[in-house]
């Protein structure tokens, strides 16, 4: 008789590897579920873009080195009302139309340099421009840039300029002023409260460049760069506070570099400027405390950086500040403009006067 041996399989292990996985699924559900509760408790939420503009039309559109830049257009918007215009090569307009000239002064910063939520006369640029007749004022500074933004723009600008027949084709002296506020710092290195501020006024798209130290200390420029936008973080306030936490993580070592990354690109600035027969000026215009500025000053000094002290002691004072947008005043932009003028005369003699 033939015998036929039967396998019998053992189906308990893998009922219990089953089990295993249930459990550990409904726990780490539950584990979710109080976690989302907890949160939404203590005021966290989903990630939401926030409508920031108050009314401000976009000025700005996407590019791909410098993340955005602002819009050729004129606009007129708040009750004032407010009109803000900018040129075909993008620059905020600093006369009724672009001055002929073969000298250039030009002017790299934030929203403060643009002039945001004031009308073009009232800028600090535009007033530049009345001063130095026998220049062009060119007027690059623009909404929510930093130190890394600024440096990019110049040097396009400055490939431009060495075209002979490019649009900002010039000659003469050259001026760079660069209107420097130490909140620049996080910005430059695209600190991770930094981007989630960006992509929550871009609706997810806000891109910036920063800049790093290597390990050998030198200067890296990076692309643009966005905060993460994780699965199901519009409806999950876990996810969106892990997210929070990762974006964190990542930024670490550059929040670190802050100051001495901000350091480097003042020098690589002034370098390049220099390099292309211009003189730099950095016009310090606004800081949350001396201490802030301080190494920054120190910097500027130790490398016989061209420096003019624009700091009013009021910037930062609800009544000198535009109603509604918050920015510095027409009023903090005349002192601005009569602290950079000064120096600029004190440099190039040749282009006082001749102005209205």
């Amino acid at each position: 008789m033939r015998v036929r041996s039967i396998t019998v399989t053992e189906s308990r292990p893998r009922h219990r590897l089953a089990f295993a996985t249930l459990a550990l699924g409904m726990g780490l559900l539950a584990a979710l579920v109080i976690a989302e509760i907890a949160l939404r408790f203590s005021g966290h939420e989903p990630w939401k873009e926030l409508d920031w503009s108050l009314g401000v039309p976009r000025m700005h559109e996407p590019d791909l080195d410098l993340g955005w830049r602002s819009k050729e257009g004129r606009y007129v918007f708040g009750t004032t009302p407010i009109h803000m215009t900018f040129w075909p090569d993008h620059t905020r307009a600093t006369a009724a139309a672009p001055v002929r000239a073969d000298a250039a002064v030009v002017v790299l910063g934030c929203s403060f340099v643009q002039g945001w939520a004031l009308s073009d006369e009232e800028t600090f640029a535009w007033k530049l421009q009345e001063r130095f007749a026998r220049a062009r004022v060119l007027n690059f500074g623009t909404a929510g840039y930093g130190t890394t933004q600024s440096l990019l723009a110049l040097e396009r600008y400055l490939e431009e300029r060495k075209r002979p027949h490019g649009a900002a084709a010039a000659k003469g002296p050259l001026i760079v002023v660069y209107g420097f506020s130490d909140f620049h710092t996080s910005r430059s290195i695209a600190e991770a409260s930094w981007l989630k501020a960006l992509a929550q006024a871009s609706r997810g798209q806000g891109a910036t460049p920063y800049a790093t130290l290597g390990g050998d200390g030198e200067l890296q420029l990076h692309p643009p760069k966005t905060y993460p936008a994780w699965w199901l973080h519009r409806r999950l306030a876990t996810v969106a506070m892990l997210e929070q936490l990762w974006a964190s993580f990542d930024a670490m070592k550059r929040t670190s570099q802050a100051n001495a990354v901000t350091k480097k690109l003042l020098l690589e600035l002034d370098k390049v400027v220099r390099q292309n027969g211009g003189k730099p000026l950095v016009a310090l215009l606004s800081q949350f405390g001396p201490r802030s500025m301080a190494p920054f000053r120190a910097l500027l000094a130790e490398h016989g950086i061209p420096t003019a002290e624009c700091v009013h002691p009021g910037v930062w004072a609800r009544e000198m500040q535009v109603p509604v947008y918050g920015h510095p005043n027409a009023e903090i932009n005349a002192y601005w403009a009569d602290c950079i003028a000064q120096a600029i005369s004190g440099m190039v003699p040749e282009l006082a006067g001749g102005g209205t």
